[in-house]
């Protein structure tokens, strides 16, 4: 084989190499093009405590307009089969996205109105085991690319605030063991502006949160 040959062979084998990279990068790299899903409880449908258009939903969607939300106001951990169902099958699939935000009133249910003592981490746990399976039910059910939202901490509801550390911690351990990346609120809501009614995302929050979402779903 001449040199000249033996360049054309190389050339070739080097295209072939650089345009799978290229295909395979665009590939894997999240578009305006894919979806965003949100899944869960009022974290992200709060529309009942904010005026029109000031729900999270909205301000993700003047963002990412391929944006469906599942969500429900009020939702437990057993709802998301049900929301899972109202996810066209279309979209799942590992391009799009999938936010997940749930449990928190899983926990506000069980010891809000049966336990009294906010230390006893036995109910917290059980209810962790169902957001585990819950949320690998959905990881087996569909293709899409899962990320987790942890819990905030509502300035007055300080009493829960040792479960709410208990979760969190909890949600970072099983996200690290399933490869799932994972959104921590808990650092964007902080002040008393960004709830209403206690515990639900203000349209501040809301803003703060949808912004988030948008930037997580694009450094994917």
């Amino acid at each position: 084989m001449d040199n000249k040959l033996k360049f054309l062979v190389v050339m070739v084998l080097f295209f072939t190499i650089f345009n799978n990279y290229i295909f395979s990068y665009f590939k894997e790299t999240f578009t305006e093009k894919d979806q965003i899903i949100l899944m869960g409880d009022s974290m992200f449908a709060n529309e009942d405590y904010v005026y029109y258009n000031e729900a999270v939903a909205n301000h993700l969607l003047k963002r990412h307009y391929n944006t469906l939300s599942v969500a429900k106001d009020g939702a437990v951990i057993k709802d998301l089969d049900g929301q899972l169902l109202k996810i066209p099958e279309r979209h799942k699939k590992k391009e799009n996205l999938v936010f997940i935000s749930i449990g928190g009133n899983d926990i506000l249910k069980e010891y809000d109105k049966k336990i009294a003592n906010k230390s006893d981490m036995k109910t917290i746990s059980e209810i962790f085991k169902n957001y585990k399976n819950a949320v690998l039910k959905i990881q087996e059910e569909s293709k899409m690319t899962i990320i987790l939202l942890n819990l905030y901490y509502p300035p007055t509801m300080t009493d829960f605030y040792q479960l709410i550390d208990y979760w969190n911690e909890a949600v970072n351990i099983f996200a690290n063991e399933r490869g799932i990346k994972v959104l921590e609120v808990s650092k964007l809501l902080t002040k008393p502006n960004h709830f209403e009614d206690d515990i639900e995302p203000s349209n501040k929050g809301g803003k703060i949160l949808g912004t988030a979402l948008y930037e997580k779903a694009y450094q994917k």
